[in-house]
């Protein structure tokens, strides 16, 4: 049995990390379980086509495991050990700086903090009623405080789609226009909303963070259809890049405002020109007009621009790039080799029998596609 650990690769710097890896045999294996200083963690299982690649014939599978410092003791060491079987397969110790152990000293105590702030303001996802400060619901004594101290408020029948782990993790800082607002919230003393945060890089106190994926720096699961917070919450609510991954968006929007204090400020980001990927899932992308109304709203009455990371050589060169990296040899070198005059000199229709077009396999083709079609017959 082979076993990789990808991350991490040095000493742990920050207050969390995720830790993942894979496993190459040429046996059928269970699935692997991660133990970190004697806390067992739950470890996600997921395709590695690269691996696969790597060594043909042989069964592989990635792991992956989101570790929050703050749930040990503080140490220097973490002892990494992967088990199968029940049996122990791989270890490695890996050192944790003194940073790290501050940062997770100071997060922890942020969370703690937040969650006394968020307590009064959710309901109980089951019954509606008010949390008391464990987090127990006073009406149907429904508990919603998981083991990691993160909020569950996800609707009771779950899709298992809809937070299956793919080994794809959304992770970004915010940037300077997100910056603009959440340092006016933190000026005034509100708290701003993070609605599908994913994983950012650091746990701020004025910032209430929501995922359907338990995230290190999530505060609580829940989903944009129905968000568990009483309504006029909140000073600022984001979302960035979330709104083409939900089903009904129209909802999510409605919602996004009915949490917002009057007076407050939303900041919504979805993308137009971008290949189609999924966090999970990806439905739309709204122009400026359909940004508009999906918030009721007209140019009057909203600020609608194009970001800095929105320029269009930004769709661009996703689009490229993504093109370029599906294409076996030798299209790729064909690919490379071509310059923008030189495609644009020949109609499209010219290209669609050529072998830069042909040779692309299924899964870039759906997205990258141009157009869609949708035929049916009506039941």
């Amino acid at each position: 049995m082979m076993i990789h650990l990808d991350e991490p690769a040095g000493p742990v710097s920050r207050g969390s990390l995720h830790l993942r890896g894979w496993i190459a045999d040429d046996q059928p294996f269970t699935d692997p379980g991660v133990v970190i200083n004697g806390r067992v963690f739950r470890t996600l299982r997921y395709p590695r086509p690269d691996v696969q690649a790597d060594y043909p014939g042989h069964h592989t599978a990635g792991f992956s495991a989101f570790v929050r410092l703050g749930r040990f003791e503080p140490c220097p060491t973490l002892a990494i050990q992967v088990v199968a079987g029940g049996e122990e397969v791989f270890r490695q110790e890996v050192p944790v700086t003194v940073e790290a152990l501050e940062i997770s000293r100071r997060e922890e105590a942020v969370r703690a903090q937040k969650r006394a702030w968020i307590l009064p303001r959710i309901l109980c996802r089951h019954c509606g009623g008010s949390l008391d400060a464990a987090g127990v619901c006073t009406s149907c004594g429904l508990a919603h405080l998981n083991e990691d101290g993160i909020l569950d408020c996800l609707p009771g029948a779950r899709e298992s789609a809809a937070t299956e782990f793919n080994g794809a993790v959304c992770s970004h800082g915010y940037d300077g226009d997100v910056e603009r607002i959440l340092a006016a919230v933190e000026t005034t003393g509100g708290m701003a909303l993070d609605c599908g945060a994913g994983l950012r890089p650091d746990v701020r106190s004025h910032v209430v963070t929501t995922e359907i994926f338990p995230y290190p720096t999530t505060d609580i699961l829940a989903v944009n259809e129905r968000l568990p917070f009483r309504d006029s919450s909140f000073d600022a609510v984001l979302s960035l890049h979330v709104l083409e991954h939900v089903p009904d968006p129209f909802l999510c929007a409605r919602e996004l405002c009915r949490v917002l204090k009057p007076g407050g400020k939303l900041f919504a980001v979805t993308p137009m020109i971008v290949p189609e990927h999924g966090f999970p899932q990806h439905f739309f992308n709204p122009t400026r007009q359909g940004l508009a109304r999906l918030f009721g709203r007209t140019p009057e009455r909203a600020r609608i621009f194009i970001p800095a990371m929105g320029h269009p050589i930004n769709g661009v060169w996703s689009v490229i790039q993504l093109y370029r990296q599906s294409l076996p040899e030798p299209q790729r070198s064909r690919f490379d080799s071509m310059t923008i005059a030189e495609l644009l000199a020949r109609p499209i229709e010219a290209w669609i029998g050529e072998g830069i077009a042909t040779a692309m396999p299924e899964n870039t083709r759906v997205a990258l596609a141009a157009n869609f079609c949708i035929e049916f017959v009506k039941e």
